[in-house]
């Protein structure tokens, strides 16, 4: 939706919305492991469900295209799967494990689970001061 609404500032409103996410990157972590260590797994995973929901659901049925769906142009494939043959697909998937998989890693060094969540927390500051 950024490329249609924003034709002068596209590099802008994609910084605000990477920085975004980014900042709630660096808190995050930290307060979910509070809540998960206070209320336990399922009072947590429920809130942040409700609370995902509330907090973005009002958004999303706020969201129209600025090109009419007549307008857009097709879909270059006629898979829903044919994405799975382009090799940068799978170099996301690359950037993406090692970042999925940080806190099992401190874990498996006996290290206490804040350093996770720290190890969580510094991609995301970079991902903020880019």
């Amino acid at each position: 939706m950024l490329n249609q609404w924003f034709d002068k500032k596209r590099g802008l409103a994609y910084g605000i919305r990477f920085g975004a996410s980014g900042i709630s990157g660096l808190f995050l972590p930290f307060l979910l492991e509070a809540l998960l260590h206070r209320f336990g797994a399922r009072t947590t995973l429920r809130a942040f469900a409700v609370a995902t929901a509330v907090g973005s659901g009002p958004g999303i049925l706020m969201i129209k295209p600025r090109i009419p769906p007549s307008m857009t142009p097709r879909k270059p494939y006629g898979n829903t799967h044919a994405f799975l043959r382009k090799s940068l697909v799978y170099v996301f998937f690359a950037t993406i494990l090692p970042k999925i998989s940080l806190p099992s890693y401190a874990l498996s060094l006996s290290l206490p689970p804040s350093s996770g969540d720290t190890l969580l927390a510094i991609p995301s500051l970079a991902q903020v001061s880019g």
